[in-house]
């Protein structure tokens, strides 16, 4: 019961943790042309911006791995 309920903690913690992270605008710029900026979220000093927008926006694909919850990003060239 210890377990579940932690784990169940944990996943709520995880889960909630965009929810608080600050929102900016970021500035991109493909083959030397701006283009719409995004969203991105910032955790302390670092920005982070969601792997489907970046693979969408450079012709990449994601690959997610619920498993060991990896995410791979193979993008062309």
């Amino acid at each position: 019961m210890k377990t579940s309920l932690l784990l169940l903690s944990a996943a709520f913690i995880l889960s909630a943790s965009p929810l608080r992270a600050k929102t900016e605008d970021m500035a991109v710029i493909v083959s030397g042309r701006a283009q719409e900026a995004i969203g991105a979220y910032k955790v302390g000093s670092s920005l982070y911006i969601d792997a489907k927008r970046v693979g969408a926006l450079y012709g990449g694909q994601i690959y997610w791995y619920p498993v060991s919850g990896r995410i791979q990003l193979s993008l062309r060239g």
